[in-house]
């Protein structure tokens, strides 16, 4: 009897394990990340590894889809889900996605460097594996953050 209880509670335990299971295999990956402040509206831009220097910044075109700003997605005590492609180099601009819209032309790099709020915002990032293994990707991901399982589960890229 115990033998059978035993099996039964190790086939339930590995079934619910795996529908949480990151997959790292090549395609874009769902990165969830925290920041010091709140930089929700502030355009993201990339910097080098060195942080003197701006490698990517969006066209005006690349913040909207359709008709909406291409914000991301607030996930459970804090943490946000990237819909723009950002890494552990991200920083944000003084710019709210609005304003960098409105715009008439992008700024040259070097003038967007100036335009940097803080060149650490992050206090956490991770990598929750390709966007293709979540069904409901909010839903799985409150889930693993309300069970305090992100930087088990995730790859931490800070």
């Amino acid at each position: 009897m115990r033998l059978i209880l035993f099996f039964t509670a190790f086939i339930v335990f590995s079934c619910s394990a795996r529908k949480f299971k990151p997959e790292f295999y090549p395609g874009p990956h769902e990165i969830v990340y925290k920041t010091k402040l709140d930089y929700f509206y502030n355009v993201p831009v990339i910097l080098n590894d060195e942080k003197n220097m701006i490698l990517v910044y969006p066209s005006k075109e690349d913040l909207k889809r359709g008709e909406n700003f291409q914000y991301p997605i607030k996930l459970d005590d804090g943490w946000l889900l990237d819909t723009r492609g950002i890494n552990k180099n991200v920083v944000f601009l003084k710019l709210t996605y609005e304003e960098y819209y409105k715009l008439e032309a992008i700024p040259a790099p070097d003038q967007l460097f100036d335009m940097i709020i803080d060149k650490n915002p992050l206090s956490q990032m991770c990598d929750c594996g390709n966007k293709k293994a979540f069904k409901d990707e909010v839903k799985q991901l409150n889930f693993l953050i309300k069970k305090g399982k992100v930087n088990e589960k995730c790859k931490n890229l800070l």
